[in-house]
């Protein structure tokens, strides 16, 4: 989990955020188990954020963070207890910054979904996404980072789903724990290199998710789905994808790319579908078939 990682090390070096939030401060409980907690909150906005997780502070303003609230937790004889409460724009947006990271252990049943990873809970629910870690996790310690996590799990009181696009994505062969969503070329390229170039124009006003697919040998399948603002954005990004990344592709818009694999590309209204990596171009047209639909088009 390299997030949590990070947030361990910004424990030790972070600078005071300057602001309260109320909103989020009221969601995370002040003391659990004999856990208290000795000091004000650190806060951070995306301007600031760098101050507390440098290395990873982009991934999340990338997907539109709010605020951060950082509480620490101490009981004499134990670790330090740490939880980081990240309230980003939306719920799609909670559901990215959780999946950023793969998640293939077990969900232990806090918020939307969860996993306990070495010592450190995580979870996400409606616009939360919530990091609750500790050098390390005896019985006492793991006990007290789920009653944490549990807590504020409880305390939000919303529940609002992951994003729509999933829906678009077939079941079948779907590698649990490696789906991604985001907004732009940066965090694209971190689950998928496309290009230097922003070959798709992504922005902030796109919505991608990216999921791998078991094949019967060699690397999975991509399946990648961006949904735009308008239909002629699609189209735009369709045709800058062809003529950089697929010159050599038929009418189709399918073509074997040098590592002998397939790539192709189609759109429906403001949905644009590029499958990477298929076995065979009968396995490119069968995914796209299945996001875009027979109707969809590679013109």
């Amino acid at each position: 989990m390299i997030l949590a990682f990070l947030f361990a090390v910004g424990q030790f070096y972070a600078h005071p955020g300057r602001k309260v939030d109320p909103e989020i401060e009221k969601l995370v409980p002040k003391e659990v188990l004999g856990w208290t907690t000795p000091s004000k909150d650190n806060v951070y906005s995306a301007a600031n954020l760098h101050e507390y997780i440098d290395g990873a502070s982009e991934i999340y303003k990338a997907l539109n963070v709010q605020r951060v609230v950082a509480r620490r937790y101490i009981k004499q004889g134990f670790p330090q207890i740490t939880a980081d409460i990240f309230k980003m724009k939306t719920s799609a947006d909670a559901f990215g910054a959780y999946h950023h990271d793969t998640r293939d252990d077990a969900d232990v049943h806090v918020g939307r979904e969860s996993e306990f990873d070495s010592a450190t809970l995580a979870f996400w629910k409606d616009r939360y996404v919530v990091y609750v870690t500790a050098a390390t996790a005896s019985e006492p310690v793991r006990a007290a980072i789920m009653a944490i996590g549990e807590a504020t799990a409880t305390a939000i009181a919303g529940d609002a789903g992951p994003p729509s696009l999933l829906n678009l994505l077939p079941a079948e062969g779907l590698l649990p724990g490696d789906t991604r969503y985001f907004h732009n070329h940066f965090l694209l390229n971190l689950y998928y290199y496309v290009s230097d170039k922003n070959l798709l124009n992504l922005d902030s006003d796109s919505e991608g998710i990216l999921a791998r697919y078991k094949t019967p040998e060699g690397p999975p399948m991509t399946s990648l789905i961006v949904r735009y603002p308008a239909a002629a954005a699609a189209r735009a990004a369709r045709s800058e994808f062809l003529h950089a990344y697929l010159p050599d592709a038929g009418p189709d818009a399918l073509a074997k790319t040098e590592n002998g694999r397939w790539t192709g590309v189609r759109i429906r209204d403001k949905l644009l579908c590029v499958v990477f990596d298929a076995p065979a171009k009968a396995d490119a047209i069968q995914m796209m078939d299945k996001i875009a639909g027979p109707g969809g088009t590679s013109k």
